[in-house]
């Protein structure tokens, strides 16, 4: 049987987080989320603490006024290492083809520009937190545009600490995102970066997510199964 998460990995102790209309919240044997609108869905992966069983369901609200769950999906935890063990080679040969060394001089000529995100660092990203209700994180508007900079100078960027950078077509009117940036400090070799373009990332995870949904049908464990034990997690807390 897997293991349940006893923490929460989230810094400060955590329990989730708001987005706008959205919230994720984690707890000790499942994960929820979805709207903060009164009658939108949310979601429910069950971590398969009690059962053995790893089950996604959806609540929503019926024509009663009652909540209605329809289970998406539902795996063995000891599938799901097996699945780990057979994917992981792909997944990490995949994703390391993705990252290309890159140069300042390199961006420059293709009018490439560095935007410094909140989420750049650590310690940007924290600046922009703020606890609210149920121990959830959420995004303070005014601190989040505040740590938002455009370097005038590309070469800026190696003055920054190590973290992600977002690309950006300064060709364009709108300057869309066209991949990330990472700076990494190496010991004695300085600042080295390296780039992700977007449009090979969705490629990757699209094809990745094809095979992965594809093994996950091959194991799936059946609704009937889940209510079952679903009913008898049930019975075993109210005893």
């Amino acid at each position: 049987m897997g293991k349940i998460i006893s923490e929460s990995p989230l810094p400060l102790g955590a329990r989730g987080f708001y987005f706008g209309d959205l919230f994720f919240q984690v707890q000790p044997d499942k994960i929820v989320f979805g709207s903060r609108k009164p009658g939108e869905p949310h979601y429910t992966l069950m971590l398969g603490h009690y059962s053995g069983i790893i089950d996604l369901h959806k609540t929503s609200q019926g024509s009663s006024g009652m909540d209605r769950r329809e289970t998406i999906g539902a795996i063995k935890v000891d599938d799901i290492q097996k699945l780990a063990n057979k994917f992981a080679s792909p997944i990490i040969g995949s994703l390391s083809k993705l990252i290309r060394p890159v140069s300042i001089g390199w961006l420059a000529h293709r009018h490439i520009g560095i935007v410094k995100m909140p989420y750049s660092n650590d310690a940007d990203l924290n600046k922009t937190l703020r606890f609210g209700k149920r121990k959830r994180f959420t995004i303070d508007g005014p601190s989040f545009a505040a740590q938002i900079e455009i370097p005038e100078y590309l070469d800026s960027v190696l003055d920054y600490p190590d973290g992600m950078f977002t690309l950006v077509a300064r060709k364009r009117k709108k300057f869309p995102g066209i991949g990330f940036l990472y700076k990494v400090t190496l010991p004695d070799q300085g600042p080295r970066l390296f780039w992700v373009k977007t449009r090979d990332l969705y490629r990757v995870m699209r094809d990745l997510g094809e095979h992965i949904f594809s093994a996950l049908k091959q194991h799936a464990v059946s609704e009937t199964a889940v209510q079952e034990w679903l009913e008898i997690n049930a019975g075993s807390k109210s005893e």
